[in-house]
């Protein structure tokens, strides 16, 4: 597997159209973090329609996804979603904000550590490889590829190909 794109942050030091949050807390917290490392400033803040109440999140407005919908055309600006969820409602307003702006997911170290990003990558890319090699098939394999680039690049798409019916912990306790 080589790796020749940019990671998800350096692709965003390139970007020109406003790049907005969607979701606050901890994981919004990281990701403003890493876009101040690399000199970005988020243009705002939403949350799902009925969670803004008006209050202020790093002293930027928390909008509601209807009223940045209204105010921004389809491709306008660049989404990163910072908070998670397997709930099928917000999955669904996940991919309505990916099929209508493109929702990107930052993979942020959630306890600290390495940010997954090319220069990580490269750094090991000799044990990343060894790991692939592990998989006996194809489809193992491609999975892996999907997760190892979904990581680099924060991929919507990428990470929703690794959603499966069952979760490990379902399969264990059945």
């Amino acid at each position: 597997m080589t790796q020749t794109r940019d990671d998800l942050f350096t692709r965003l030091e390139k970007e020109t159209r406003p790049i907005l949050l969607y979701g606050m807390g901890n994981g919004a917290d990281k990701i403003l973090d890493e876009l101040a490392r690399h000199g970005i400033s988020a243009a705002g803040v939403f949350a799902s329609d009925g969670f803004a109440r008006g209050n202020l999140f790093h002293g930027m407005p928390v909008r509601a996804y209807s009223e940045v919908k209204a105010q921004y055309a389809k491709g306008e600006c660049v989404i990163l979603l910072a908070f998670g969820s397997a709930r099928p409602e917000v999955l669904a307003l996940f991919d309505e904000v990916n099929e209508h702006f493109g929702l990107l997911v930052p993979d942020m170290p959630v306890c600290g550590g390495p940010l997954f990003d090319a220069a990580f990558f490269e750094e090991n890319s000799a044990r990343i490889e060894a790991a692939r090699a592990l998989f006996a098939n194809e489809a193992s394999q491609r999975l892996f590829d999907d997760i190892i680039r979904f990581r680099l690049t924060g991929d919507y798409a990428l990470l929703m190909r690794a959603v499966s019916e069952k979760s490990a912990w379902q399969y264990l306790t059945t």
